[in-house]
C-alpha cells in the first residue's frame, strides 16, 4: 500500500518504538507529585507517533499483512500503560 511506504522513512523509529514499548518497567520521567503542573514533554511526540502507529496498522490490514497490523495495535496499547 501507498500508505505503507510512506511510512518507512519512518521505520526504525517505529520499530525503536516498538521495543521500547515492549520493556514492561519502562517510564516517562514525569513527577506526578506536580499533579496538573507536571511536566509531559513527550506527550506531543508520542501522539504524532500514536496517529503514525494507526495509520501504518490499518495500511498493513488493507495491505494483507496482518502480523504488522497487530504489533502496531499492541505497541499502541502498550505506550498507552507507559503514561
Amino acid at each position: 500500500s501507498s500508505i505503507l511506504a510512506c511510512n518507512d522513512p519512518h521505520r526504525a523509529k517505529l520499530d525503536s518504538l516498538s521495543a521500547a514499548a515492549a520493556r514492561p518497567h519502562s517510564r516517562f520521567p514525569v513527577d506526578w507529585g506536580e499533579t496538573f503542573g507536571a511536566r509531559t514533554p513527550h506527550y506531543a511526540a508520542l501522539q504524532g507517533l500514536s496517529k503514525t502507529l494507526q495509520l501504518d496498522g490499518l495500511a498493513a490490514i488493507r495491505g494483507g499483512e496482518a502480523g504488522r497490523a497487530l504489533l502496531d495495535a499492541v505497541t499502541l496499547v502498550r505506550i498507552a500503560k507507559h503514561l
